[in-house]
Order: C-alpha cells, then sequence, then structure tokens
C-alpha cells in the first residue's frame, strides 16, 4: 500500500473503469494521486532498492557458496526466497561506487599533495632555466664581442652550393 492519496475521483486513470474500493477491479492499479514529489521518488527508489527482508544476505550467501545452485533454483522458478538478479546488480554496484569514490577522495587529497610538491619543484626548475637562459645570453654577448674583432672571408667549396667560412683575426695594418 503506497503512502499517497487516494483520489476523490472513481475512475481508473489506466482504463477508465468505474473504481468501487481503492484498487481497480480491471486492471489492478491503485487509485493515487498521480502527482509525487522529487523526495517522494527519492524515497521510493532507495525503499525498492534497499529493502530486501533479508533476501540479499541470503542471495549472496548462495552466490558464494554455490553458484550453480542459485542459478538452477532461478530457473526452476524458486525466485521468491533470493533477491532479484537486476536489483542485486543496481544495489551493488552503488555500494561498489559510494566505497569507491569515498576512497579516491582520500587519494585526491593526497595526490593534492603531491601535485604540489611537484608544483614547487617544477617552479624551481624552471627558475634554474631561467638564470642559466641568462648566463648563456650573456656568454653569447661575449662571444660577439669577440668575434666583432675578427673578420669573415668565404672560400668557396668545390661545390658551388656551399660555402667555407674561415674565420681570421683581424690584421691592424697601418693601411686601414
Amino acid at each position: 500500500m503506497s503512502h499517497l492519496k487516494e483520489r476523490k475521483e472513481k475512475i481508473c486513470l489506466n482504463c477508465n473503469a468505474d473504481l468501487y474500493g481503492r484498487y481497480c477491479h480491471v486492471c489492478g492499479q491503485e487509485n493515487l494521486e498521480p502527482k509525487e514529489t522529487v523526495w517522494h521518488l527519492i524515497e521510493h527508489f532507495f525503499n525498492d532498492i534497499t529493502h530486501f527482508d533479508g533476501k540479499f544476505f541470503e542471495t549472496v550467501r548462495y552466490l558464494l557458496r554455490k553458484p550453480g545452485f542459485l542459478s538452477a533454483q532461478y530457473m526452476a522458478g524458486r525466485r521468491a526466497s533470493f533477491l532479484n538478479p537486476i536489483r542485486m546488480y543496481v544495489f551493488t554496484s552503488a555500494i561498489f561506487f559510494i566505497v569507491l569514490f569515498s576512497l579516491r577522495g582520500t587519494r585526491d587529497i593526497l595526490s593534492e599533495r603531491a601535485d604540489k610538491q611537484g608544483l614547487v619543484e617544477l617552479q624551481q626548475r624552471v627558475m634554474d632555466l631561467e638564470s642559466d637562459l641568462i648566463d648563456a645570453h650573456r656568454r653569447l654577448a661575449q662571444l660577439e664581442a669577440i668575434a666583432s674583432g675578427y673578420r669573415r672571408d668565404l672560400v668557396p667549396a668545390r661545390d658551388t652550393s656551399t660555402a667555407l667560412v674561415v674565420w681570421r683575426p683581424r690584421r691592424s695594418t697601418e693601411a686601414d
């Protein structure tokens, strides 16, 4: 029996038959208000999944100890003593994901700490590389200053498409 209000109209919403009580005598539908709150739907969902009357533990016991027996009983039509397989699947999946995400939350906190430590190390490495780059630019400027004292002469190689660069110190002649 549902906790929803019974409709005042005495016509079945399913088959339009006249009603003489709470249930339709033609199709068996209960004569209830069709509007349900979201909270009622959530409550109904959890009640359907979690109210097993001890069937859950009995089914798990047979599933772990004698899975063939459970399958044979189900195929023979003896299903009332055991939990419906779909309901069992939905319930165990829900429990699995609740446990998984609760453990994952702890792991995420630890990984965030490791990520922060890795980020600090990465920032230190970037600062070291920037320092090395500044030193390389200084050294390049020094080498360019030294190279300005030399002149470049191009000497043709055997192949006319390439050239060999020869660095020679600039001769200081008085004619210059």
